[in-house]
């Protein structure tokens, strides 16, 4: 028997370098991927969102978004906002991911949900209320000061 199938082989590949030992079983040489932004771009593919949903839901642009699914390392925080995005825990792709949501962890406020969108339009029309009635007193001023400057025009013809 020869004893060229124990020397490992080298399957190459535009991400990455894998040496498969041709003794193995097949589960045992699959190519692990390791490319961050491939990976959630498969889950968010997966999600059943577009992918303008999931940019407009983070409140990043779409290009932005695919220029962040091309970095093969992907930023922990991006990957942690997306996962809140589409409701999925990237700890089972990534399991230095525990590592670092301590670090990217944002308030606890969750995306979508009707009782923070009310708050924000009750918000949002007390606001603007305080705006128009600002707005009527300084057009009640500005009517103040012409009438005064038409006054003191007048005051100072007649001398």
């Amino acid at each position: 028997m020869s004893n060229y199938k124990q020397i490992p082989s080298v399957k190459l590949s535009t991400t990455n370098v894998t040496l498969v030992d041709m003794n193995r079983t097949p589960t045992d040489t699959r190519i692990k991927e390791t490319h961050r932004g491939h990976i959630v771009k498969r889950i968010v593919d997966k999600s059943g969102l577009h992918v303008v949903q999931v940019s407009k839901m983070m409140g990043r642009s779409r290009a932005q978004l695919y220029i962040d699914f091309a970095n093969p390392d992907m930023d922990w925080t991006v990957i942690a906002k997306i996962g809140k995005v589409i409701r999925h825990d990237f700890a089972q792709e990534f399991p230095e991911f525990n590592m670092y949501a301590s670090i990217v962890q944002e308030p606890s406020l969750k995306y979508g949900e009707s009782a923070d969108l009310d708050r924000a339009l009750i918000e949002l029309d007390k606001w603007k209320t305080i705006a128009y009635e600002n707005l009527a007193k300084a057009e009640l001023w500005k009517d103040k000061y012409l009438d005064l400057i038409e006054r003191t025009t007048k005051h100072s013809k007649a001398s």
